[in-house]
């Protein structure tokens, strides 16, 4: 049967689990290897126990898909739990033309 969006025919009830589990498992892996790539950029600081470490995220994905904010910052609290630094991240409109700004004026 074609629908009106075109030659695609009819999803069910069944496909639509299955893509929403598949984007879940997908979201899930983009939270862990971005949590591992950040922790280890935080812990090649050598950083003492108890720090607290400022994190910029930019990107409508990130400030707007309800999973992968959330599970990344769970990942990335996991991966540095052992070694007691604390991240949080924060936002900021224009951070990359602000952060590039800025490193232009560095000397």
């Amino acid at each position: 049967k074609q629908n009106p969006r075109g030659f695609v025919p009819e999803e069910t009830d069944e496909d639509r689990e299955l893509l929403q589990e598949l984007n879940r498992l997908l979201l899930e892996r983009s939270a862990m290897l971005a949590a591992a790539c950040l922790a280890a950029a935080v812990e090649s600081r050598e950083l003492p126990a108890g720090s607290r470490v400022c994190i910029c995220a930019d990107g409508t994905t990130f400030a707007r898909n309800p999973l992968l904010r959330p599970r990344t910052d769970f990942w990335l609290s996991e991966l540095l739990q052992p070694s007691g630094v604390r991240a949080f991240f924060y936002q900021v409109s224009d951070a990359t033309l602000l952060g590039t700004a800025y490193a232009a004026l560095l000397p």
